[in-house]
């Protein structure tokens, strides 16, 4: 079967391509809409913030981390989109408390 052929008669489909710039393997998800979601690993995960795998995990059950999905029986994955925003959600973190700590620096209310 050509895989092309298949691929465009599902909804969902998934795919695995060589990320050439990390030397990695990533799994691209598309919708019914035909926009790609890209899915990372947790090698891409743990390389990307200062959290270890332990951690990771811990965050992913108290709601603190974006949860995997799984993507095969001993196989799963993040969006790469929902761990961009837990990124940005850190950063506006990070710059909503600097402007808190400048906007009063005696700690004067």
């Amino acid at each position: 079967m050509d895989y092309a052929k298949y691929r465009n008669k599902c909804d969902n489909a998934s795919y695995i391509a060589k990320d050439e710039k990390n030397d990695t393997q990533r799994e691209t998800y598309g919708n019914a809409s035909g926009t790609q979601q890209r899915l990372i690993e947790l090698k891409e995960i743990l390389s990307r913030q200062p959290y270890r795998r332990t951690s990771i995990y811990r965050k992913v059950r108290t709601g603190e981390f974006p949860a995997p999905i799984k993507i095969g029986p001993n196989r799963i994955a993040w969006l790469e989109s929902e761990f961009e925003q837990w990124l940005e959600e850190r950063i506006r973190l990070r710059s909503a408390t600097d402007n808190e700590q400048h906007s009063d620096p005696e700690g004067d209310v």
